[in-house]
């Protein structure tokens, strides 16, 4: 009769698993395709006009200085 009990304990737990694993496996679809939509919805609604009005918000009045180099030969540009 134990032993009847012990499969029977190890059966609910084994059921208890699955449904979490089944509920987290829903979950994160859900989450992945609500996230989809959304950047499908950002990327609609960027225009060139926007980028240049972001990049004109986040800019913190300092030109540019880059390092462009190929190879060994490097080219420091300050541009001011």
């Amino acid at each position: 009769m134990q032993k009847r009990s012990e499969l029977e304990q190890v059966i609910a737990d084994s059921i208890k698993s699955i449904t979490q694993a089944n509920t987290d496996a829903s979950v994160a679809l859900i989450t992945a395709q609500a996230q989809a939509k959304a950047n499908q919805i950002i990327a609609r609604s960027l225009t060139p006009t926007l980028v240049q009005y972001e990049q004109i918000q986040k800019w913190n009045g300092v030109l540019p200085s880059t390092n462009v180099s190929s190879g060994n030969s490097g080219l420091l540009l300050n541009i001011k």
